[in-house]
């Protein structure tokens, strides 16, 4: 009996450790209506419910991110974010759907309550490579991968300086997930 209770502990250890890793509502198909944020996610932005919005287009499942956004300057972006995701030291691929126009700044896991941005540091971890530019009218998988140094509670952070806007469909994003290499 002791040695079949035993044979169990990786198996339960290794479901633990994918339940930790998983990214809160990353197929978006859960809304706020209060902060109007797709829920498990937030941003430090108050106007952000402004340019982000449930779509019905969605890569999978019954809605997508859909961000119309037209930046008043070129340093001008916004940016929401993960609850906090359980990382050890390794590497991880975070792969998510986009689809329209708009430009994806950067994608980062960044440690909770430290400023993030797009310089990579200790506490800010930007995925590689950068998806940048987004022109397509079908759903293009992106995959970026992140060296994760320090264990501890992380949150994803989407920053986008444009989507959509005046003749141009808004940009979509859909079906975010993170896996350990």
């Amino acid at each position: 009996m002791k040695k079949k209770l035993l044979a169990f502990i990786p198996v339960i250890i290794f479901v633990f450790g994918l339940q930790a890793q998983e990214i809160q509502n990353g197929s978006f198909e859960k809304w706020d209506e209060k902060s109007g944020l797709p829920v498990g996610w937030t941003s430090v932005f108050k106007d952000i419910k402004d340019f982000v919005s449930s779509s019905k287009d969605a890569k999978s499942g019954g809605s997508s991110v859909k961000i119309v956004f037209q930046p008043q300057k070129k340093s001008d972006n916004r940016r929401f974010s993960s609850k906090n995701i359980v990382l050890s030291p390794g590497k991880y691929t975070v792969t998510l759907y986009v689809k329209g126009e708009g430009d994806i700044r950067y994608v980062a896991f960044g440690k909770p309550k430290e400023k993030t941005g797009s310089i990579q540091t200790d506490v800010n971890r930007i995925g590689t490579p950068k998806i940048g530019i987004v022109y397509s009218n079908v759903w293009r998988e992106c995959n970026m991968s992140f060296d994760i140094v320090d264990e501890g509670d992380y949150n994803l952070h989407i920053c986008f300086n444009s989507g959509g806007g005046e003749n141009a469909p808004a940009l979509l994003i859909d079906d975010i997930s993170i896996k350990k290499d």
